[in-house]
């Protein structure tokens, strides 16, 4: 016990607070210097992923949507294709994590974030691999064999694991990697889906009619979208049947 009246004890307290703050600044020391090494050396796909998701943490209060939590790929998707990225958002979620850290530095600059904050971790960082992301075997065929002709996609709705498709096996079958949030069968069947919040707009788009649909909670008009009318849900349906007497009224 110190009691500060006794000098014996004010020079214990100072030592130990001089102490302290020597090996917090050593600490902090070896961290620069960790994260100087890792600037400058290839990083291998786990370290990638850790300084991916770190400036998805520091650019969410700049980027609407981007959800807590890592390995969540429509988070790749809008860091990619916000306006001062402007990149493909194509691809499976390791594709998208490389094409986030090849582009670094300009997300960096055009974020103003502190480079050194981004790599300080990246030594430290906790186990993870490939495996993380592209594990679940698909639910039709049951391979996990992926590839870049017939990736498997990952379902962004509420599964207790990772839920995937390869895009062949779909049906109708996708020939692309959608972009954004993507529901599989079992989600749409149970009408597991972002809800619309309103319709906007209508108009045909190569023989088939597409309206536009404002996302609830996604109020930035960006993130505004054409779906086909098939494709709008059961359960939000009524504001199609809505809008389209609106518009009869007002042609009228």
């Amino acid at each position: 016990m110190l009691f500060l009246g006794a000098k014996d004890g004010v020079a214990r307290l100072r030592r130990f607070f001089s102490e302290k703050r020597m090996k917090d600044f050593i600490k902090e020391e070896e961290r620069k210097e960790a994260a100087s090494e890792a600037i400058q050396r290839d990083l291998d796909f786990s370290e990638m992923r850790l300084v991916v998701e770190k400036v998805i943490h520091l650019c969410r209060p700049s980027i609407k949507g981007l959800k807590h939590g890592a390995g969540i790929k429509s988070n790749y998707v809008r860091m990619l294709e916000d306006d001062r990225i402007g990149l493909s958002s194509f691809g499976t979620k390791k594709e998208l994590i490389e094409r986030l850290h090849e582009h670094m530095a300009h997300i960096i600059n055009m974020f103003s974030l502190d480079r050194e904050k981004v790599y300080r971790d990246v030594n430290s960082s906790s186990e993870c691999d490939e495996s993380d992301l592209e594990s679940a075997p698909c639910e039709i065929c049951n391979s996990p064999e992926d590839s870049v002709e017939n990736p498997i996609i990952l379902c962004d709705g509420d599964h207790a694991g990772h839920v995937g498709y390869h895009i062949h096996c779909l049906s109708p079958a996708l020939y692309y990697v959608p972009s954004g949030t993507w529901l599989c069968p079992i989600c749409k069947a149970a009408n597991l889906f972002i809800i619309i919040e309103e319709v906007l707009d209508k108009k045909t788009i190569g023989g088939v009619v597409n309206y536009m649909v404002k996302w609830k909670e996604y109020d930035d008009p960006s993130y505004n979208s054409w779906q086909k009318a098939v494709d709008i849900p059961k359960g939000t349906r009524h504001l199609v049947t809505e809008f389209n007497k609106r518009s009869r009224g007002a042609q009228k």
